[in-house]
């Protein structure tokens, strides 16, 4: 549990986690929303139904996944860096970061220095930074541009593992303020 609610120096940090959190949390909602979405123009699309799914609308769907699962990850990005911040503030072991989130989310702010193939939609590392921290340090040194069918997000990371990012800090603040609720109804009731 974190040490506690009014620790000094830490109303920065926890605000901006709080914030964070609460916007990862969102997005994975709209992530799952959109690829739902996507799913069903997809194979409307295939099957031909009617008039109202066209090349159109599925490459409008396409697009609206693949900037959401960018959002995601960019904002796990800064819940896992504001978490470590606040856990320093409060004098407390740092959670493990989460594998690949980092490399991902470089990969994806730096996506505009990669090569890519734009008959497969793969980006690649084209220098040699690229191959250290971004494209080239991901699991199998490369990005795929799109919607992947394997249900991770860019072949990488799981909807399980952000949501264990995001439950793990809720988790604690809810009993964090839980406790200090508890405390300060002892406090007032004991007359002092």
């Amino acid at each position: 549990m974190l040490n506690t609610f009014d620790a000094d120096g830490d109303d920065v940090p926890l605000m901006l986690a709080r914030s964070w959190a609460d916007s990862t949390f969102e997005m994975l909602e709209l992530s799952r929303k959109r690829r739902r979405d996507y799913r069903w123009v997809s194979r409307s699309y295939d099957r031909m139904d009617g008039d109202a799914v066209d090349l159109a609308r599925l490459q409008r769907a396409i697009r609206e996944v693949w900037s959401t699962d960018c959002l995601l990850i960019i904002s796990a990005a800064n819940l896992e860096a504001w978490t470590r911040k606040l856990y320093r503030a409060r004098r407390r072991r740092e959670p493990k970061p989460l594998e690949n989130l980092k490399r991902l989310r470089n990969a994806i702010e730096h996506l505009d220095e990669a090569d890519i193939d734009e008959e497969t939609w793969i980006a690649t590392a084209r220098n040699p930074r690229a191959l250290k921290s971004g494209i080239g340090a991901l699991p199998n040194q490369k990005l795929g541009i799109g919607v992947s069918g394997d249900g991770l997000l860019f072949g990488v990371m799981s909807y399980e593992d952000l949501e264990n990012l995001v439950n793990g800090l809720l988790g604690e603040l809810s009993q964090e303020l839980d406790d200090y609720a508890r405390d300060w109804f002892e406090f007032v009731n004991s007359g002092r």
